[in-house]
């Protein structure tokens, strides 16, 4: 009996690990057609200085920086 559970288990683990796989392999195909498709160079104008990057760079710290902004004040407003 032990060792139907140990096998059950392995493969569950190995599903899982193969789907985690996928997921991960979806989402950095994404992220590089994503970052092709928005390689073109723009202009920021911040409030004192003009910047010049990629839009996906921007675009990016722009997620990111909204990220961090909402998981902060989120754990503040609780």
């Amino acid at each position: 009996m032990d060792g139907n559970v140990d096998q059950a288990t392995r493969r569950l683990l190995t599903n899982r690990r193969l789907a985690v796989l996928v997921v991960v392999a979806v989402v950095l195909a994404l992220l590089v057609l994503f970052v092709a498709d928005n390689f073109v160079l723009v202009e920021i104008r911040l409030i004192v200085t003009r910047v010049e990057m990629r839009l996906a760079w921007a675009l990016l710290i722009a997620a990111l920086g909204g990220s961090i902004i909402g998981f902060v004040s989120g754990r503040f407003l609780r």
